[in-house]
């Protein structure tokens, strides 16, 4: 399977978390979840920009869109982006030979590091920040 079939697959198989008939299930995501698939796009973009610009490219596109939907401060995709490159710095050598970067960024994924990070930031924790009270009901419920 060649590599942009596998982030594919990924990608699908690791966002199966938001379960809604819309095409753009994105929209409907909680703050938590649209942080965690910011970080998941951010990390799989930088673990191949290398190989393949396209990936990149297409990845970052990704985390802007997850960014968009969101209220969590700024700050918060800043250190993101430092919790990507300290996990991509990690030692994932392969029992093959070479570094397995995608784990790198499943297992981040799932980290309570990155979990820890959205709870510092969550925009859900001040209910008067928000403009609307349907979306933060939305949102945070």
């Amino acid at each position: 399977m060649d590599i942009k079939k596998l982030i594919g697959v990924f990608l699908l198989f690791t966002t199966t978390n938001i379960t809604n008939a819309d095409t753009h299930a994105f929209k409907q995501a909680s703050e938590e979840t649209l942080f965690r698939n910011f970080t998941l796009a951010i990390c799989t973009g930088m673990a191949y920009e290398k190989e393949s610009k396209k990936i990149a490219t297409d990845a970052g596109r990704s985390a802007s869109g997850y960014r968009e939907f969101s209220h969590i401060d700024l700050a918060a995709y800043e250190e993101s982006r430092k919790l990507v490159k300290k996990w991509l710095a990690k030692d994932y050598k392969s029992k093959h030979g070479g570094q397995i970067a995608l784990m790198k960024c499943i297992d981040l994924y799932n980290s309570k590091e990155l979990k820890n990070l959205f709870g510092k930031y969550d925009p859900c924790k001040n209910r008067d920040a928000w403009l609307d009270e349907n979306e933060y009901k939305k949102k945070c419920h």
